[in-house]
């Protein structure tokens, strides 16, 4: 028998005894296959659910003259950060040349629109606010090539269909954009007279969409990491709880059984003590 073990060296190698074939990595495998599935499960959600910008949704200001500070002065007043709308297009009221494409701070960061009451369309529309009152005033012929091209622009950047062209009353009980400004009408304009856009306002146009920092795929991929990220955290949170729980478990195992050896009998402990070094009534030595 081995003599002069302590206390101490019995727990220890109780505990040991506990634990063997209980291996770290095998006892988590399952929650990091979870974390992995995760991960996979939220690029696949995001690539195949209607992600951001499956639509561009048009709106006209309501007013003869604005432009992007003005809109921005305006909505910062009813509690916004910025501007509600993505793009803004002018028409030439205000020192912003005719047909130019103002990106607002959302577009620049593609982030959300606050320009309409429903969630969905907020997140997943591209905005585009013309400059003009089309509910009282049609729109000036030389307004049509210039709005043909900026939306066609935009579908080629992000892909949207021309049946992905939505009005703001589309999605919404409101008029906006105007009565003189028909879906008819506008897809005939995208469809005919894009090209017919003068070349300077073109390449101001193309310039201001290109400030985006990526297109419709790479924003899809982008959401797709930062939901998998998030995902994955909370799934290493689970394992971080877990594995508190068992410290906290062999804690409690620990001091029961200091308690149970110091109730023990001496002939008892020397009889579990020989158990560790296989000896006995019929072991050698």
């Amino acid at each position: 028998m081995e003599k002069n073990i302590t206390i101490g060296e019995f727990h220890r190698r109780l505990l040991e005894e506990k634990s063997k074939g209980c291996c770290p990595v095998k006892k988590y495998k399952l929650l990091w296959l979870i974390a992995a599935l995760a991960v996979i499960i939220a690029f696949a959600m995001t690539w195949f659910q209607e992600a951001r910008f499956n639509c561009i949704i048009i709106h006209h200001t309501a007013s003869k003259t604005d432009n992007y500070a003005s809109i921005k002065r305006y909505h910062k007043k009813k509690g916004l950060r910025d501007a509600a709308y993505h793009l803004v297009l002018s028409n030439g009221s205000t020192e912003i040349p005719l047909g130019n494409l103002e990106p607002t701070g959302r577009y620049l960061a593609l982030t959300h629109a606050m320009a309409v009451r429903d969630v969905k369309y907020n997140l997943t529309g591209l905005h585009l606010c013309i400059v003009g009152n089309y509910e009282t005033n049609e729109v000036p012929g030389y307004m049509k090539p210039v709005i043909a091209h900026a939306v066609r622009a935009l579908q080629n950047k992000f892909g949207i269909p021309d049946d992905r062209l939505l009005f703001h009353r589309d999605v919404g009980k409101t008029k906006c954009p105007g009565k003189y400004l028909t879906k008819k009408d506008f897809l005939y304009w995208v469809r005919t007279m894009a090209d017919q856009c003068p070349a300077s306002i073109a390449a101001q146009q193309n310039e201001a969409i290109a400030a985006a920092p990526l297109s419709g795929g790479m924003v899809t991929i982008q959401q797709g990491i930062v939901m998998g990220a998030a995902l994955l955290f909370f799934a290493l949170g689970w394992i971080a709880f877990f594995h508190i729980l068992s410290v906290f478990r062999q804690s409690r195992a620990l001091k029961k059984s200091k308690s149970a050896a110091g109730n023990c009998h001496p002939l008892l402990v020397g009889i579990t003590l020989t158990s560790f070094n296989g000896t006995g009534s019929g072991a050698k030595g």
